[in-house]
């Protein structure tokens, strides 16, 4: 007889022991499933998480010691979380509609249950929680769901300087400095180390002949990416004594 069938026929008349084997079991099953779910490889993780999930549920029913419990607490809130995040993502990608309608249904309850334990700071973790709660509310047309959901993501999602930096750039080349300034200072109070941004702040601010300024975003530029992709030609743009 194995360690584990040994320890299988003790957990059969002896609670403690039960919630032991039923807690390994979950924690080998849950370590099985993480690569797997961080490679997005939903569909092969979720057997893993259901065998942990229900493991865990075991170990809870029958765990008498506090230490035990607060332990298989926490770990059955990792993998309620990433179980349900699953189970909607499985169904996403399945194309048998009766199988898509029955995975989301099981993971609606469990992500409801698991969005308001998830702290806006642990963002890799929640982000994924509420995106499928609004995919899921968008589908029903819930709108006041998808709003709710939709406010969570915009306060956890970092600010994209990007669609303002990219306006900038259509601007100035059409030669609408002002304009292309106006963006470029919207780009950067959403992420003041946005480097690029201050490259183009410089050529911007000597198409409105402010010169101090243009040397100042330059001199940034070099600060934040010594170097990057144009530190030669920022280099060269500063030897021209306007701007000294």
């Amino acid at each position: 007889m194995t360690p584990e069938q040994a320890l299988e026929e003790v957990a059969k008349t002896n609670p403690a022991a039960a919630a032991q084997r039923a807690s390994n079991i979950g924690a080998t099953e849950y370590n099985e499933a993480g690569p797997l779910y961080t490679s997005q490889n939903f569909k092969e993780a979720l057997p893993h998480l259901e065998k942990a999930y229900l493991a865990y549920q075991e170990t809870l029913a029958k765990s008498k010691d506090e230490k035990d419990k607060a332990a298989a607490v926490i770990a059955m809130g990792t993998v309620k979380r990433i179980y349900a995040v699953t189970l909607f993502e499985v169904g996403s990608a399945s194309a048998d509609k009766k199988q898509q309608a029955e995975l989301w249904n099981e993971a609606e309850p469990l992500l409801l249950e698991v969005l308001p334990q998830t702290p806006e700071t642990n963002v890799p973790a929640l982000m994924p929680v509420a995106r499928a709660l609004k995919a899921l509310a968008e589908g029903r047309k819930d709108q006041a769901a998808v709003t709710r959901y939709q406010a969570i993501l915009e306060r956890i999602t970092p600010p994209n300087p990007a669609p303002d930096y990219n306006r900038a750039v259509d601007a100035e080349a059409e030669n609408k400095f002002s304009e292309a300034k106006g963006w470029l200072e919207k780009a950067l109070q959403k992420d003041p180390n946005y480097a690029r941004a201050y490259y183009l702040l410089g050529r911007v601010e000597i198409g409105l002949g402010n010169y101090a300024a243009s040397r100042r975003s330059f001199l940034k530029y070099l600060e934040l990416e010594p170097t990057g992709e144009k530190a030669g030609e920022v280099k060269e743009v500063l030897k021209d004594p306007n701007l000294k």
